[in-house]
Parts: C-alpha cells; sequence; structure tokens
C-alpha cells in the first residue's frame, strides 16, 4: 500500500509547490529560514489577543450602537447584542440556503455544491452545524443547530457547507484514510475564506445591499467571527494553565465581559478543535490579501481563483501525518499578525 501511494504523494507535493509559487511568488514565502525559531501557536494566540483587544471591543460597541444598544457589561448584556435583533430580517430562514449557495456558485462550484445536502436540524448545544462524511468525494451531509440565531446560524450554516464542499475538492484518487481529514484544517480554511463575504463591503455592495447597511452588517459579522477567533485563542493558551483564575480571566478578556466560571470552563475547555479552528482563521484572513493580490478585489468572481483554491485544497493535510507542503502548511509567524489584524479592520470599516 505504501509503494502505492508514494507516487501520489510526490506528485501532490509537486503541485504544492507550483500552487505556492504561484499564489505566493516565491518558494520560501512563509516559511523559516534555516536555524529561524518557529513560533508557537500559543505564541501567535497571545499576540493575537493583545492585537485585537481594542478592535474587538470597537466591534462590539459598533454592533451595540447600530442595535440601540450600549456597550455590553455583563454576559447578559453581550448575548442580546450578539443576537443582532435588527438583521433577523435580513438574516433570516427564508432565501437562506439561496443567500449560502451564491458565493459557492459564483465561484464555480456549483457542480461540487450538489454533493452537500442539509439535514434536519440536531439538538446540541451551541449554534455550529454538525458534519457527517458518508462517501468523501461525493456525499457529505450538514446538520444545522435547532436554536435559530439570524446571522450567527447563518454563518454556522455557511461553515459548515464549505467545510463539505472543501471535502468533497479532495482528490479523490486518495485512499478513504486519506481523503478524510480527521482535522480538517485546509476545509476549515477555506470555508473561514468564504464566511467573510457576507461582511465584506465589495461583495455586498455589488448585490442588493443598501449602503447605509453596510456598517451594520460589517459590525455584525465581524463581532461574531472575531469573537469566535478570540475564544480559540484563548482556549489554546489555556491549555497551559487550566486554574481557575486563569480560565475565568481567559475568557472574560476574549468576550470582553465577565463571564461565569462554568460558562468560561465551558467556552475554552469544551472545544476539542481550537487549534485548527485559530490556525484555520488566521490563514483565511491572510489568504483573502494573497487571492486578492493575485486575482484582483474581485476575486471571489475570478474562476482563476477557484483553480487556485481547487490545488490548494488538494494538497490538505492527511490524517496518516503526511505533511503535503501546500499553503495550507504555510508557517505562521507573529509578522502576519499585522497584516491579519488589518483584513478584519478592513471589514469592520466599509
Amino acid at each position: 500500500a505504501a509503494a502505492e501511494v508514494a507516487p501520489r504523494v510526490e506528485d501532490a507535493a509537486q503541485r504544492a509547490r507550483a500552487a505556492r509559487l504561484a499564489v505566493l511568488g516565491t518558494p520560501s514565502s512563509g516559511a523559516p529560514e534555516p536555524g529561524e525559531p518557529k513560533t508557537s501557536l500559543t505564541e501567535l494566540a497571545r499576540g493575537f489577543l493583545s492585537l485585537t483587544d481594542d478592535l474587538a471591543a470597537e466591534a462590539i460597541s459598533r454592533a451595540a450602537a447600530t442595535s440601540g444598544l450600549d456597550h455590553p457589561e455583563r454576559w447578559e448584556d453581550l448575548a442580546a447584542v450578539l443576537s443582532f435583533p435588527d438583521l433577523q430580517g435580513r438574516f433570516g430562514q427564508r432565501d437562506r440556503a439561496r443567500r449560502i449557495a451564491a458565493p459557492f456558485a459564483g465561484l464555480g462550484f456549483a457542480r461540487e455544491l450538489g454533493g452537500v445536502k442539509l439535514e434536519p436540524a440536531h439538538p446540541s448545544v451551541g449554534v455550529r452545524a454538525r458534519l457527517a462524511v458518508l462517501d468523501p468525494t461525493r456525499d457529505v451531509r450538514v446538520s444545522p443547530a435547532f436554536r435559530e440565531q439570524g446571522l450567527a446560524s447563518e454563518l454556522a450554516i455557511l461553515e459548515g457547507v464549505g467545510r463539505g464542499l472543501a471535502q468533497l475538492l479532495l482528490p479523490a484518487a486518495l485512499p478513504f484514510a486519506q481523503a478524510l481529514p480527521v482535522v480538517d484544517e485546509g476545509a476549515r480554511t477555506f470555508a473561514a475564506l468564504l464566511m467573510q463575504l457576507p461582511c465584506d463591503p465589495r461583495f455586498l455592495g455589488s448585490g442588493r445591499t443598501l449602503s447605509k447597511e453596510l456598517p451594520s452588517i460589517a459590525a455584525a459579522g465581524v463581532s461574531l467571527q472575531l469573537t469566535a477567533l478570540r475564544v480559540a485563542a484563548a482556549s489554546l493558551i489555556a491549555g497551559e494553565d487550566r486554574s481557575r483564575d486563569v480560565i475565568e480571566g481567559l475568557c472574560s478578556r476574549a468576550l470582553g465581559v465577565p463571564v461565569p466560571m462554568p460558562l468560561a470552563r465551558l467556552a475554552l475547555l469544551g472545544d476539542v478543535s481550537p487549534r485548527s479552528r485559530f490556525r484555520a482563521g488566521l490563514h483565511a484572513l491572510l489568504f483573502w490579501t494573497l487571492l486578492r493580490d493575485a486575482h484582483d478585489e474581485d476575486w471571489f468572481r475570478n474562476p482563476r481563483s477557484a483553480e487556485t483554491l481547487r490545488a490548494m485544497l488538494a494538497l490538505s493535510t492527511t490524517p496518516s501525518g503526511i505533511q503535503l507542503p501546500g499553503i495550507w502548511e504555510r508557517q505562521l509567524s507573529l509578522d502576519d499578525l499585522p497584516l491579519v489584524v488589518g483584513r478584519v479592520r478592513e471589514l469592520l470599516e466599509p
């Protein structure tokens, strides 16, 4: 079996190098120089929290103001702000399937999207959708959360569909065990990239969105996605010290309000994949700028962007531990964080 897979891995490595050259412009972009120390993910998480403390508070304040609310001082107030009652009509269940499918179809993935099917809602706690991969090349099921949360629900389903579609874009020739990633970082990155569209001013400005609606939608989308990324960062840091004071302090910092200890533990220790979520979120914000530089500001309407994404997804990490050297495995560093924050700022200020 190893002899059979080896040529495919070598071929994938060659395609990875070609894809990296095409997008980044250099075979070593993003990789540390020989002898250069690598940045740990916990260091990145600490740096990310530091750089986004004020930005997250600003996003929440803007989101609260658009809903006629004060900046939240308690957990209950934050929950009220993040429900975005003024946007419930725009992001309601009516026409949701069409809205979610539109960006994928616009990129040229309409045929593959037919293999991603929505299932009945699941009763689990939280807003995230659940995935079931019945066939990694033909059939992925996405089950949304039972509780309807407007924009949060729409982004969660968009994430689930994005992960499902990315799974279908993996090479059909790979054995099942390799075509089904245990930690689907490539698929999560693809989904996080597409999740920026519903609050991106250029994407919204070309549709039916009124210019006066852009600030409220941008603030809402940034608040939800930045909060989730900050919680993932805090969860990584908490993995080094699970004491009560550290957990409570990290969660309160990530969310911007005091959080009861049981909820803090659930938020930081209940997530089974903070590492992949955090890396995928950072990569997605970086990749947006890379795709924009390569294919212009409306890259999401350029068929060449789809070709790039297909190549990248075909080179995701496999559960057997083979690291295919594609852009998904790009070494992140502290120098990337200002670019990440800059992209968030672009979204917040349409």
